[in-house]
């Protein structure tokens, strides 16, 4: 999966030292959202210097998922691409501070990637009820 990550307009390209950006790839859920469905594809990688910026995820990136129903099994399918810029970097920690992004890579029945639609995620404050979820006790 490849495409263009980028910020909201309003969000500040001011992240402290550690910060990480997190990526995940799903085939895209024929359920609607009433399944969850393990990613094919994941990656912990720097949060760029600047935005937009692009990103490439690599058969490297495979999930033991995803490499066990081998790349040919999803090759042609719409995926849906997630992300998480976390503050802290430590990907098992939620904060009310994380920005969140979600894209859909429109692959169109085609396995070749030059006929696929580019991807493009933008990364956004949590809102109200992340928040609410994420709050850090005092």
């Amino acid at each position: 999966a490849a495409g263009v990550v980028d910020l909201t307009d309003g969000v500040p390209n001011d992240f402290p030292a550690g910060a990480a950006l997190y990526i995940t790839v799903r085939p895209k859920d024929p359920f609607f959202g009433l399944g969850k469905i393990p990613p094919v594809a994941a990656a912990r990688i720097a949060v760029p210097a600047v935005f937009p910026s692009s990103f490439t995820l690599t058969t490297a990136d495979l999930t033991p998922e995803g490499a066990a129903q081998g790349v040919a099994s999803f090759a042609a399918t719409d995926l849906t691409v997630t992300m998480r810029l976390d503050l802290d970097g430590t990907a098992s920690t939620r904060d009310p501070g994380d920005l969140v992004g979600q894209g859909a890579l429109q692959k169109g029945g085609q396995a070749n990637p030059e006929q696929w639609s580019p991807v493009t995620v933008r990364l956004q404050p949590r809102g109200v009820g992340g928040k609410l979820v994420t709050t850090k006790a005092k």
